[in-house]
């Protein structure tokens, strides 16, 4: 009878064909999501029911506890989304939740158990370090390096081990002898995985007691550049201009209405490609900035944004999806930007209040 772990990893072996692997992370991530809705909706229902004599410090716990669990539900959805993906999709992340969040796919990837030592572990704390990630592709080459240890059942351990550093152990448990070190295929497949995403996996060796070590180098992120409502132009804080949005979701529509309206933005939205059309003609050069959902009933968000362009409207776009497809379709059109849900509302509010700073945007009406 074969072993079943070997059934369960079989297809790791082969690059093109990680149809299982893939299959435990939806699995692992649906669970691991529906913990984190439950967090989430137990919080919101502590608040519901708290006293108007409640301290802001238990107040602040919940939000707190709603914050963390939204932002963990985002990160794994992010991965999930690209993880069979073939467009290489970069963020900068913080060296600590790079660890965590590999560990977490990979866990559910492996069906094993991860150790994992967290930067706060690590002399001189690394929490505030940003590397370039593409978790999706991280995890491929550590599925990679660590299939092999996971049929045997081996112990998988990863750390922090400096600013863009994490340090791979594999090691048999309880003693025993099994040789779980990667073949050297799986190595070249892991290198070539991480020289996508500008990582590299300089040190691999056997520590002659049937276990193995690799240190994985990532790339430094630039620190994050905040974007300041200007005080002067086009979107001084005395006019903050006119926004249409086409979100077809009520709730992501409200959200994004509440957004813009509550940094000055005067704010119409409609739930269909079809209407945004219409309206984006009728009311051309009155609007500054649109926001546009790829996903809309009757044509998608690209084909109205098309539409808008060839009737000469040049309003600057952002096309807003939780899908990966859209990307190139977006950047091709003129005056677009893309940006991937889930994100949050301050990066909607940076985003409408630059165009509204920048010199000489479009007015978003059509040529005389």
């Amino acid at each position: 009878m074969a072993n079943p772990s070997d059934q369960r990893l079989r297809d790791t072996d082969d690059p093109n064909d990680g149809s299982r692997a893939l299959e435990n992370v939806v699995q692992g991530v649906a669970h691991d999501v529906h913990n984190l809705t439950t967090a989430i909706r137990t919080s919101v229902e502590t608040l519901r029911e708290l006293e108007d004599t409640a301290t802001p410090e238990l107040r602040e716990a919940q939000w707190t506890r709603i914050e963390r669990a939204a932002k963990q539900a985002s990160s794994l959805m992010s991965a999930l989304a690209s993880f069979g993906g073939q467009e290489v999709r970069i963020r900068p992340a913080s060296i600590e939740n790079a660890i965590t969040d590999a560990a977490q796919l990979l866990k559910r990837a492996l069906q094993i158990e991860i150790d994992v030592e967290h930067p706060a572990a690590v002399a001189g704390s690394t929490r505030d370090r940003l590397v370039e990630l593409d978790l999706a592709r991280l995890v491929r080459a550590l599925i990679q390096l660590c299939a092999r240890a996971a049929r045997h059942e081996a112990r998988i351990r990863l750390a922090a081990t400096g600013e863009r550093e994490i340090s791979i152990e594999l090691g048999a448990r309880d003693g025993g002898t099994s040789d779980v070190a990667p073949l050297d295929r799986d190595v070249g497949r892991a290198r070539a995985l991480l020289e996508q995403i500008g990582a590299s996996l300089p040190l691999a060796y056997a520590d002659g007691r049937n276990g193995w070590t690799g240190s994985l180098r990532l790339a430094s992120a630039p620190p994050p550049r905040a974007v300041a409502p200007p005080r002067e132009g086009r979107g001084a804080a005395e006019r903050r201009g006119r926004a249409l949005i086409a979100e077809d979701h009520s709730q992501v529509r409200d959200a994004l209405i509440d957004a813009l309206s509550r940094c000055g933005f005067s704010v119409e939205a409609v739930g269909d490609g079809d209407a945004f059309v219409d309206r984006g003609i009728a009311s051309a050069g009155e609007h500054d900035v649109f926001l546009v959902d790829f996903d809309l009933p009757g044509r998608d968000g690209a084909k109205a944004l098309e539409a808008l362009r060839e009737a000469g409207i040049q309003t600057p776009a952002l096309m807003i999806s939780g899908n990966i497809d859209p990307r190139p379709r977006a950047e091709a059109l003129a005056h677009t930007d893309f940006m991937q849900k889930p994100f949050g509302l301050a990066d909607i509010r940076a985003w409408a209040t630059s165009q509204l700073a920048e010199p000489g945007a479009p007015t978003g009406a059509p040529p005389r």
